[in-house]
């Protein structure tokens, strides 16, 4: 205490006023810990032997267990196959007086804030290599302050229990590297491809280097910062002399050759698609890392239906399934199927091709124009709102709209009718129409629908006449789109799109569940008036090759035109397809938008085959449900015009756009 207390005078005359308020708290918190010596703490001591390996698990929709997400390359290692180098780069950064304190260290903490102080920012933190070992294995991740007190008092008594190097030893073998690896032999082969007995100095030094910030510095994801923290390891082994001049220098030069091994048993578990979504899910909506979950020994609780995920995989194998590419390159895929209800994601496969652990999905990563499936959400559902019906007559002519630089749509086919009904415009995705429909109703209006459908886009860019055919400046995701298409299922009630229903620490406290979130988005007639639309495009539309016997299927194909003016062909295509208790997002395109890579096929010979197969596979998993609605050519066959509040000569009034 005397040294600590004359380190302190030292640094009284540094300190400005308004820090002593810091100091302050470091000396309450040492008066507390002498309070909570009288503190009895009761803790489960076989945890530090059951815990070597903390698993996570993670159940379908029916809470049976599915896949266990650990290392295969997990091995427990004794400290003497470590090298002595390894153990003291460890301890150079996360706890130097790891050999002479009894399980936390005032000096340190007194250092850390001092440095702390120093910086006006956190830099420093004073947790011993025992108190992690207890944070990490013993205790939960809840923060409280009688948790630390837990923590410093349960570390006491483990170094009652064990001998310094077995504390290390467990501690080595239970730390987070990055990367999937967990424990010292995992990080050896995961990042040089050997054992760990076998790695230098240098090589020790990226290890602890790692340890800090495993999701950060981990040398496969941060090489060059990791190189940096490396360097600061090896100054601070020289600065207490663990090493000396020669060792210190030579191992600055020592070239780091990474050496990957596929030891994550993530690479082959049955779902892995469905497990990047997870993972990707609990990073965008709860902030919770890849690194956090592998090291965490988690429960996750999904919406996953096993059967249509093993389908969907299934299908993505095949090659006959799909267009072929441009010369050795494939064409790219991906589908979401969601619960119409629920917005519970069943099934997802993010990319076609050998799967790679968390490669970019263009399920729920890629961000481009939806072409026409946007069509019913900007230009039709406002259409209705107004009181226009299925029968109302719309312009297809060859219009340009604006004075300096003048947009002129096209229609696919270059014709044009002059006039036609609504539902006929919807069917055979006619480009003319939805650009007039958004005009005459006012671009506030088609802004004011991607908002209720929660599709993303930017005020100022997006305000003008192409986001009618998909012209978003960022785009969407097929998981946006799934999403957006729930509402018209259900009855004009979207659902929040989502995979995870819960999540449990290892010792079963929730740490995320998921809220019902469900937004009105139209009135359920409106929903039922597009429904009725868009059950023509699979009866005599643009892909009424997905039709399939026995169901009722509505939806609408999206492509994004020529690449350029030189080429025939499409950028990419895209079915948004709906029972009335499924929703089925599927894309088609190249993952480079290269001169040569396009598609040559219209989407009803395309996507929509694609689309189809899948719902096939997926269909028999799912009740079968008829739609309250008819198509508009069963209503027509009947004669049965009257289920339309108005009749055809219903007209367009222009909307006064808001200022």
């Amino acid at each position: 205490m005397l040294k600590v207390w004359n380190r302190a005078r030292s640094i009284w005359n540094m300190l400005h006023v308004h820090q002593f308020f810091l100091l302050g708290v470091l000396v309450a918190f040492l008066i507390g810990l002498v309070y909570f010596t009288q503190y009895e703490v009761k803790w489960d001591s076989t945890s530090l032997e059951n815990a070597k390996i903390h698993p996570t698990y993670m159940y379908n929709q029916r809470g049976e267990e599915v896949v266990k997400i650990t290392s295969s390359g997990m091995e427990y290692v004794k400290i003497e196959q470590m090298p002595d180098h390894l153990l003291k780069a460890v301890i150079a950064m996360e706890d130097e007086r790891f050999y002479q304190h009894p399980g936390f260290d005032i000096e340190g903490i007194t250092r850390a804030a001092v440095s702390n102080i120093k910086a006006q920012k956190i830099v420093a933190g004073g947790s011993t290599i025992t108190q992690q070992l207890t944070k990490n294995v013993v205790l939960t991740s809840e923060r409280t302050f009688e948790r630390k007190f837990d923590e410093l008092l349960i570390s006491l008594e483990i170094e009652k229990m064990y001998t310094k190097d077995e504390i290390l030893e467990m501690y080595l073998n239970q730390i987070f590297f990055g990367a999937g690896a967990h424990g010292v032999q995992e990080a050896s082969l995961v990042f040089f491809g050997k054992d760990v007995k076998e790695i230098t100095l240098s090589e020790s030094a990226v290890l602890a280097a790692s340890i800090k910030a495993p999701s950060l510095l981990n040398p496969l994801t941060n090489f060059e910062g990791n190189k940096m923290r490396k360097e600061t390891v090896l100054y601070k082994m020289h600065e207490l002399g663990f090493i000396d001049q020669s060792l210190y220098e030579s191992s600055l030069k020592e070239e780091i050759v990474l050496a990957p091994s596929n030891s994550n048993k993530l690479q082959n578990n049955p779902y892995p698609y469905y497990v990047d979504a997870v993972i990707f899910e609990l990073e965008k909506t709860y902030g919770i890392s890849q690194d956090e979950l592998l090291a965490g020994g988690y429960h996750v609780y999904t919406e996953l239906d096993s059967d249509m995920q093993r389908e969907l995989e299934s299908l993505y194998l095949q090659e006959d399934l799909f267009p072929k590419g441009a010369g050795d390159t494939p064409i790219q895929s991906s589908a979401v199927i969601m619960d119409a209800n629920t917005g519970g994601v069943k099934a997802i496969v993010g990319r076609r091709g050998p799967h790679t652990f968390r490669e970019f999905s263009y399920a729920t990563q890629m961000k481009s124009s939806p072409g026409s499936t946007i069509k019913p959400i900007v230009a039709y559902t406002p259409a209705i709102e107004a009181g226009l019906t299925p029968l109302t007559y719309v312009e297809d002519k060859e219009l340009s709209y604006g004075q300096d630089q003048p947009y002129e749509p096209k229609n696919y086919n270059d014709e044009y009718l002059g006039s036609i009904p609504m539902y006929y415009a919807l069917e055979k995705s006619v480009n003319s129409s939805a650009v007039w429909l958004v005009n005459e109703l006012g671009i506030q209006q088609a802004l004011h629908a991607l908002d209720r459908f929660g599709l993303p886009y930017d005020p100022v860019e997006d305000r003008k006449l192409g986001i009618a055919l998909g012209g978003f400046d960022q785009g969407v995701s097929p998981f946006d789109m799934a999403e957006a298409y729930t509402a018209f299922a259900n009855e004009g009630i979207r659902s929040t799109g989502h995979l995870i229903t819960k999540i449990t620490d290892r010792n079963g406290t929730i740490i995320v569940e998921h809220k019902p979130d469900q937004v009105k988005v139209t009135e359920p007639e409106v929903a039922h008036q597009l429904t009725s639309m868009m059950l023509n495009v699979l009866e005599t539309g643009t892909a009424a090759s997905g039709a399939i016997d026995g169901y009722e299927i509505a939806g609408k194909t999206g492509t994004n035109q020529t690449v350029s003016e030189q080429v025939d062909g499409s950028k990419d295509q895209w079915f948004v397809g709906y029972t009335p208790n499924l929703v089925a997002s599927v894309w088609l395109g190249y993952e480079k938008n290269l001169e040569n890579h396009y598609l040559t096929t219209t989407s009803s010979s395309g996507v929509v085959p694609v689309f189809k197969r899948i719902m096939e596979g997926v269909l028999p998993y799912s009740k079968k449900e008829m739609f309250p609605v008819h198509s508009v050519n069963d209503y027509l066959a009947t004669g049965a015009k009257s289920y339309y509040k108005n009749n055809s000569s219903t007209t367009v009034t222009r909307a006064e756009e808001s200022q």
